[in-house]
């Protein structure tokens, strides 16, 4: 694979794909294969990020960190964050030193060399520290020909008793629509009971993925006839209005989510950088925060002398993050 840019050779050598994707803003890459999809960042240089296997994968489109996959039998998506790498803070440091000579070369311009005078006195720096992070990649169903529902494991479904005839069609719709129910919260908020949405049905025969607009996801097959794929459920939404970069409103969107799920969501948001966001899910359990407290203090404390102790205390609504002398 070669850059655009430069023409010149960027990573090592790769497998020829069967088909090859690029969003938008040409910083993540995907290369379709037999058995799976290898997914990598290009800017500021070639990365690997990983592989998801995703079978069979007849194409695929970007959507800001999120790619949506058509296979033969589903639908996917794959939410995607290259996390932050030694080379990315490098780069950071190059193109800040690069603004900061651009500036002096302004005024000396303007106004001579006079301008890089400074007097000297009391100056306090502050060293920002940028916490090094993994990529993420996490896959959802969306779509596929299997009709019967998952039942979560915290879904306690009544008793069968032996019917016959309809009765049993009866009770299966019944305990179907008992997964598939939405469950009142506090102030009378629609709360969804399960983690992702129920696998909604695929269009029969191939398909060409257009992408996403008014929160559906639009698929065009044979007959050049649209196909509409609902992105409403909570646990979908806020995974990606997080990949969008609205993470304020994918917190305020958990609140349609059950609260059991907010620690699964609180993951998913630090995967993608936001850690600050993640400590304002209402229903995060009180063993969670802890994992926070060396990406906190490695991304809002600066290095000071003596040695700083850490006190997490939660109360009903939200979690206090005490400095003990």
């Amino acid at each position: 694979m070669c850059s655009w840019e430069t023409f010149q050779p960027v990573g090592g050598l790769l497998p020829q794909p069967e088909w090859t994707a690029w969003d938008q803003t040409v910083e993540y890459c995907a290369f379709g294969y037999q058995h799976y999809i290898v997914i990598s960042s290009l800017r500021p240089q070639y990365r690997y990020l990983g592989d998801v296997a995703i079978a069979y994968a007849t194409g695929a489109v970007w959507q800001r960190r999120q790619l949506f996959v058509a296979t033969p039998t589903t639908i996917e998506c794959v939410f995607v964050d290259a996390g932050v790498a030694p080379v990315d803070i490098e780069t950071r440091k190059m193109k800040e030193e690069l603004k900061l000579k651009e500036a002096q070369a302004r005024a000396v311009a303007e106004h001579g060399e006079l301008a890089l005078i400074s007097v000297d006195g009391p100056q306090t720096a502050t060293q920002e520290r940028i916490a090094l992070r993994p990529p993420m990649l996490q896959v959802v169903r969306l779509a596929s020909f299997q009709h019967a529902p998952s039942v979560p494991p915290f879904l306690s479904l009544p008793k069968q008793y032996k019917v016959d005839g309809d009765d049993a069609t009866m009770v299966k719709e019944m305990e179907e629509r008992k997964v598939n129910e939405i469950a009142v919260g506090g102030g009378g908020v629609s709360v969804a009971v399960t983690r992702f949405p129920t696998e909604q049905k695929r269009p029969v025969g191939p398909l060409i993925v257009v992408g996403v607009r008014d929160g559906v996801l639009w698929l065009i097959d044979r007959y050049m006839s649209a196909h509409a794929l609902s992105l409403s459920h909570p646990g979908i939404r806020c995974r990606c209005l997080a990949a969008y970069g609205d993470a304020v409103s994918a917190v305020k969107w958990a609140s349609r989510l059950g609260r059991e799920h907010h620690d699964d969501l609180a993951q998913f948001l630090l995967g993608m950088g936001y850690a600050t966001e993640a400590l304002h899910l209402p229903g995060i359990s009180k063993r969670f925060p802890f994992p926070f407290l060396f990406m906190i203090s490695s991304m809002f404390m600066v290095p000071m002398a003596g040695v700083l102790r850490f006190q997490f205390r939660r109360t009903s609504s939200f979690i206090k993050i005490s400095i003990l002398g």
